[in-house]
């Protein structure tokens, strides 16, 4: 038993948990927290932290914390009708818990996950001084499929919604947009694969996903498509961005410019179409940007970004020989605290 402790503390998951170097009273403090779900009383702490000041090993204080008396009697419970077996699974899990730029994301196979924050880090990706508390964490794991899963959360307790800005909001109503990206991002300087950008006449991608989402203030979670128009180029023509829970609340009450076009129904699916055309005063050419709002929440489904691209094409705002750059699921963050978890993402042909 004292082997299979010792391993334990070797592991990376343990080593990331307690970190390297760990004090003794902190690794008991830990221990108390981890395995017995409590804090530690004075009396026993002081006298596990002495036999580790006398020359016990971690691994023997961590067998004597899992063969305790209290850890067995919590854990009677759990193990009395038995427990499901989980197989190890080698795939790696990665995290962040800094401020990263759009172009700084965690990298899996065949997709990216970032932070990405957009008004609240300068050029260099640095956080500005902030009129409000501000923390946000995203993590990411590659799946069976050639999918992944992903989650992300913060916490803006005192920041403000207004748009374009607040006396807590000093730059833009967006804060931040953690998001999975598949294809190559805007501005981005590779793809994460080879499949786009495409040209929109050949697209036929069917974009899967589960999510669920926990918050109390203010955020808006969807897929978005991006367009350009040449292959080479990555100068932004376009964008669809698909809001998967019902809400208007940036739409109408932020003063957001998109304004309401009509309601459509694609592949079943009611959606109320909202759009902002901005001009590109260098080419003299309008960019459309397309914000389609469910109906009814749509977290957990699939959708197809033929129809989708159909459906823009027929309006005029976009056009069979541009080319998909990216598709992407992400949160923006406006106010409050909240998660997103994204149980499976992919995308498929």
């Amino acid at each position: 038993m004292l082997d299979i402790s010792a391993d334990f503390i070797a592991s990376d998951e343990f080593q990331k948990m307690y970190g390297p170097g760990v004090t003794n009273p902190t690794f008991v403090s830990l221990l108390y927290n981890n395995i017995l779900h409590r804090d530690g009383e004075k009396a026993g702490v002081d006298w596990w932290v002495g036999n580790l000041n006398n020359g016990a090993s971690q691994a023997g204080v961590l067998y004597g914390f899992s063969d305790s008396a209290e850890n067995k009697t919590n854990l009677i419970a759990t193990v009395a009708n038995g427990f499901d077996y989980v197989p190890f699974d080698p795939s790696p899990s990665q995290s962040i818990c800094k401020h990263t730029p759009a172009d700084k994301p965690l990298v899996f196979a065949g997709y990216n996950v970032s932070t990405n924050e957009w008004n609240i880090v300068d050029a260099a990706g640095n956080l500005k001084p902030l009129p409000f508390v501000y923390t946000e964490c995203a993590t990411g794991k590659n799946l069976a499929d050639n999918a992944i899963s992903a989650a992300w959360n913060w916490s803006l307790p005192q920041a403000d919604w207004r748009y374009p800005e607040s006396a807590t909001n000093t730059a833009g109503y967006v804060k931040a947009f953690p998001e999975i990206i598949y294809g190559r991002q805007l501005y981005g300087a590779t793809s994460t694969g080879s499949v786009l950008p495409m040209l929109v006449s050949q697209v036929n991608l069917i974009v899967n996903h589960d999510a669920t989402v926990e918050s109390d203030g203010i955020d808006q979670n969807f897929i978005q498509g991006t367009y350009i128009a040449t292959h080479d180029t990555n100068e932004w023509l376009s964008s669809v961005t698909v809001m998967l829970r019902p809400t208007k609340v940036c739409m109408e009450e932020c003063g957001n410019p998109h304004k309401f076009i009509e309601t459509a129904m694609i592949d079943g699916i009611t959606y109320y179409v909202y759009m902002q055309v901005e001009m590109d005063e260098q080419k003299n050419i309008p960019r459309y940007n397309v914000e389609l709002l469910v109906k009814e929440e749509h977290l957990h489904g699939s959708m197809k970004m033929k129809s989708i691209n159909d459906y823009l094409i027929s309006k005029g705002w976009l056009k069979p020989d541009n080319y998909m750059n990216s598709i992407e699921m992400g949160t923006e963050i406006i106010s409050g605290t909240g998660k997103t978890t994204v149980s499976h993402f992919s995308v498929t042909q």
